[in-house]
């Protein structure tokens, strides 16, 4: 009889003793859990929230972007780089709105539009511009299809040179009018007599630049 409760005390230790093994382990296990699930706030609320995800629900849902960020969709099929966005095939409907085309450059969509800058609340997209040829006296500019090129890089230096000649008012010495008694803009002197006058004359040499003439720009809403 000893025997078998000495046995039964045993099996008693040995199972409150797994069983504080387990209730411990349990415990230390949903400490490191929370622990990893816990992060610290970036910033005081509502700054710093993490944005919405992607639902499956009928909802419409928008990511909006901005003209140095462009928001998009995109997909890696097979895992090799060759994204597909949804951005690239979608139509651009606010350039067709101002009478303007979608061009896809890189993985940007922008607004080739006709004339040399861009409307209110669009912004050119760096240099895009398509130019044509202009001339200026002997100087003709350079020019291009549509590209990133600003269209500074194909203007041109000249120089002009003009003759001027200007009425000097009367020469004392070929009329005789007396000092102070010529009229500055007219040919006769105050005091009625005749007055051939002066005429100067001279050349001037000015320098100017010759720019390209723009007929489309790049731009994307701003």
């Amino acid at each position: 009889m000893k025997k078998k409760k000495e046995k039964a005390k045993k099996i008693y230790h040995r199972l409150a003793f797994w069983l504080g093994v387990l209730v411990l382990g349990t415990i230390v296990g949903v400490s490191v859990q929370f622990t990893r699930a816990w992060v610290e706030p970036s910033a005081s609320a509502p700054d710093g929230n993490i944005a919405a995800p992607i639902n499956t629900g009928a909802t419409k849902q928008v990511k909006k972007g901005t003209s140095s960020n462009k928001a998009d969709i995109c997909v890696d099929p097979k895992g090799t780089g060759d994204e597909i966005c949804l951005g690239s095939n979608v139509s651009y409907s606010a350039c067709s709105a101002i009478g303007g085309s979608a061009i896809l450059v890189g993985a940007e969509t922008i607004c080739k539009l006709p004339g040399d800058h861009c409307p209110v609340h669009w912004t050119q997209y760096l240099y895009y511009t398509e130019t044509k040829v202009n001339t200026c006296g002997s100087v003709s500019t350079g020019s291009h299809v549509f590209a990133n090129i600003d269209p500074a890089s194909e203007a041109v230096s000249y120089t002009t040179t003009s003759t001027y000649s200007y009425w000097d008012g009367c020469c004392y010495i070929t009329n005789s009018c007396p000092p102070g008694m010529w009229h500055p803009i007219g040919s006769w002197c105050e005091d009625g007599s005749s007055c051939n006058g002066c005429t100067k004359s001279g050349t001037t040499t000015s320098t100017s630049i010759c720019t390209p003439t723009i007929t489309f720009v790049g731009c994307v809403a701003s």
